[in-house]
């Protein structure tokens, strides 16, 4: 049974404005452009930093560096790069969301890695909603999300 993108799109989107409590274009006063709507403005989520939240997680699941990064193709400078508190550097997405997968995160999990970031996942990017998808299903496989990525037209994941 093919699941069709579209209508995945819309159920992801309307579930994520009822979860965040975020309001359509229409409703909301102060003129703040369409795509701003999900937009998130900070870079410590409960006082830790991308660096501290990347290292409690690792912690938490048992895991090294190297597990991760070798398990979904993160070069080895880039993770030395954006796990040192020293380079302090903000990651790519992409990077964290690979973090993520490779960490085999849940949703809650991986939104506010990607927060402390400085990125969410955006409701009108067809790739955030396939790759959010996979990971409310329980779903981290690389290879099975590019394949999916591949069938839709777009960009591969890494």
């Amino acid at each position: 049974m093919e699941t069709n993108v579209e209508e995945l799109l819309i159920d992801l989107s309307e579930r994520i404005r009822r979860e965040y409590g975020f309001r359509d274009e229409k409703s909301r006063a102060g003129g703040v452009g369409s795509s701003e709507w999900y937009r998130v403005d900070m870079l410590k989520v409960d006082g830790e930093t991308f660096q501290q939240m990347l290292a409690r997680l690792l912690r938490e699941k048992g895991m090294t560096g190297p597990e991760v990064y070798k398990k979904v193709g993160i070069d080895r400078r880039t993770w030395a790069k954006i796990a040192s508190v020293k380079h302090n550097c903000t990651p790519e997405k992409r990077t964290v969301l690979a973090a993520a997968l490779g960490m085999r995160l849940d949703l809650a999990d991986t939104t506010a890695l990607l927060a402390s970031a400085g990125h969410a996942f955006q409701p009108s990017v067809r790739e955030d909603m396939l790759i959010r998808h996979f990971i409310e299903n329980g779903l981290y496989d690389i290879i099975k999300i590019n394949e999916r990525l591949c069938e839709e037209g777009l960009a591969l994941f890494l």
